[in-house]
């Protein structure tokens, strides 16, 4: 009799994981995918965010470098600044700025600011296109996270592709 209880309890397990199997990735497309950025009124969180102006964009960081830019790239005007906010940071060559998918480093100006905050300035305006902003990660483990905008030379500040502004204006000068 244990000997058939063991089987039938093999089969049990085996049947459960086949459906878990076969369920699971139909459950996994139905996630949708977090926006590469977030409009916010002030840094408060550990990250890299865009400012141009008074506002802020908080940018989501990527785990690894991504073939193709998202969808969704938060545009930006031709003198961006980054900020970083950390519990420690790594000088200047623990950030880097470049054209994506390739292109040479920006150079960038380095400025300490208060409670934490790093801010990062290319040295001449950004021609357009899709940027990378690559940071050291703030944790025990170190690697790197990766950051995604574009610039938009007429931009007067942070907008998401087609969105208008309250009132139904866009904010694009």
């Amino acid at each position: 009799m244990g000997k058939r209880r063991r089987k039938l309890l093999i089969l049990a397990a085996s049947a459960i994981g086949v459906i878990i199997a076969g369920v699971l990735p139909f459950g996994l497309l139905a996630i949708p995918n977090p926006p590469s950025y977030e409009e916010v009124d002030r840094i408060i969180e550990r990250g890299a965010y865009v400012q141009t102006g008074d506002r802020f964009l908080r940018l989501f960081p990527y785990p690894q470098r991504l073939e193709a830019a998202p969808a969704d790239l938060a545009l930006v005007d031709a003198q961006p600044r980054l900020m970083v906010k950390a519990r420690q940071f790594f000088g200047e060559e623990g950030y880097r700025l470049e054209p994506f998918p390739s292109g040479a480093l920006v150079e960038l100006t380095l400025t300490m600011g208060d409670e934490g905050v790093m801010g990062l300035s290319p040295a001449r305006p950004l021609p357009a296109g899709a940027y990378l902003f690559t940071a050291m990660q703030d944790s025990v483990y170190g690697g790197e996270d990766y950051y995604y905008f574009a610039v938009e030379p007429t931009s007067s500040w942070v907008v998401p592709p087609g969105a208008p502004s309250e009132g139904g204006r866009d904010h694009r000068s």
